[in-house]
C-alpha cells in the first residue's frame, strides 16, 4: 500500500493517534484497579473479573488483523470512531453487569473488540504511510509512548474516581472520557492508496513474514508482553492492597506509583530505542553509501578513463 492522501498536517495526525492510544491503552490500564472493588461489591471471587479480563486480550489480539483490512477498505477513521463507541458501551455495561456471563460479554468481547478496533497499530500504519522514511521510526515511537503516557495519567484518575464515586460512577465517567476517541480520529480517516500491480494476498503475506526471524521473535515477544505486563497490570494492586504491609492510604498511594513507574518505564524505553535505532539504521547507511561508492568508483574512473583514450586517438 502507498501512502495515503495528505488530507491532514502530519503533525495533526501524530497528536490524534497518540490521544487515541493514551485514552485506549491507558483505560485499559486501569482495569486491574477496578478487580478489589468488583470483587466485593458483588460478593464474587476474583477470578471472575480476572476470567473477563482473559478473553479481552484474546479477543483484542485476533480482531487487530480483521480490523486493519477493514480500514485498508473504508477508511481507519471510521474504524477507529467505531471502536471508540463500542469502547464507551462496552465500559458502561460492566457497570450494569450483575452477572458474571454478562461482566464476561461486555468486559471482555465487547472491550475486546473494541480495543482491536481502536488499536495502537491501525494509528500507526496511518501515521507512518505520511512519514519520510528516515523519520518513521521516531513518529511511531511517539505515538506508542501515548500508551505509557495514558497509563501514568489515567490510572491515579480513575483510582481517584473508584475512591471518591465509587466503582460503578467511576466506570460511567471513563466511559464517557473514552468517548473522545471519536473525534480524535478525523483526521486518521482516509484509505490508503493501492500500489499499481501489487496483488499479495494476506495469506502470502503472513507466509513472507513468517519466514524472516524478526516477524517470528516480534511474535514471541508479545506472547511475553501479555504474560507479564497484563497480569502485573491486573493482579499487583490488589496484590499490593491484600499485602496489609501499609495502611489505607498508603495502599492506594504505592498503587498509584506503581502504576506510573511501569508507565514511565515503557515510556523510556520506548525512547530508547527509537534513538537507537535512528543512530543504527544512519550508521548502517554510511557504510552501505561507503561501499557503494568502492565499488562504483573504480568503474567510473575506468570509463572516463577510456573516454580520454578515445578521445585522444
Amino acid at each position: 500500500m502507498a501512502s495515503v492522501g495528505a488530507r491532514w498536517p502530519l503533525w495533526l495526525m501524530v497528536m490524534s493517534a497518540s490521544l487515541i492510544v493514551f485514552f485506549g491503552m491507558g483505560t485499559r490500564n486501569t482495569f486491574g484497579l477496578f478487580l478489589d472493588p468488583i470483587s466485593e461489591s458483588m460478593t464474587w471471587g476474583r477470578e471472575i473479573f480476572s476470567l473477563t479480563l482473559a478473553p479481552q486480550n484474546i479477543i483484542w489480539g485476533v480482531t487487530q488483523p480483521i480490523a486493519g483490512a477493514i480500514a485498508d477498505r473504508y477508511g481507519a477513521g471510521r474504524v477507529m470512531a467505531l471502536g471508540g463507541v463500542l469502547y464507551a458501551v462496552g465500559i458502561l455495561a460492566i457497570s450494569f453487569s450483575g452477572v458474571p456471563i454478562a461482566m464476561h460479554l461486555a468486559g471482555g468481547v465487547l472491550i475486546g473488540i473494541a480495543q482491536g478496533l481502536a488499536s495502537m497499530n491501525i494509528g500507526m500504519a496511518v501515521v507512518a504511510r505520511s512519514t519520510p522514511v528516515h523519520r518513521r521510526t521516531l513518529v511511531m515511537s511517539v505515538v506508542t509512548m501515548g500508551g505509557s503516557a495514558g497509563q501514568m495519567v489515567l490510572s491515579p484518575l480513575a483510582q481517584s474516581f473508584i475512591e471518591g464515586y465509587g466503582w460503578v460512577t467511576a466506570l460511567v465517567f471513563i466511559s464517557i472520557m473514552v468517548l473522545i476517541v471519536v473525534p480524535l480520529a478525523i483526521p486518521l480517516s482516509g484509505k490508503p492508496v493501492a500500489t499499481p500491480g501489487s496483488t499479495q494476498t494476506f495469506g502470502a503475506a503472513l507466509r513472507e513474514a513468517s519466514g524472516h526471524p524478526g516477524y517470528m521473535l516480534l511474535v514471541a515477544g508479545f506472547f511475553v508482553c501479555g504474560f507479564h505486563v497484563t497480569f502485573i497490570g491486573t493482579h499487583l494492586p490488589g496484590f499490593v492492597a491484600a499485602a496489609r504491609a501499609f495502611d489505607l492510604y498508603d495502599v492506594r498511594a504505592k498503587q498509584r506509583q506503581l502504576k506510573r513507574g511501569v508507565g514511565s518505564g515503557n515510556d523510556a524505553g520506548e525512547v530508547d530505542y527509537a534513538k537507537s535505532f535512528e543512530r543504527l539504521r544512519s550508521r548502517a547507511h554510511e557504510r552501505f553509501q561507503s561501499k557503494r561508492g568502492r565499488d562504483i568508483l573504480p568503474a567510473e574512473t575506468s570509463v572516463r578513463q577510456g573516454d580520454i583514450e578515445y578521445g585522444s586517438a
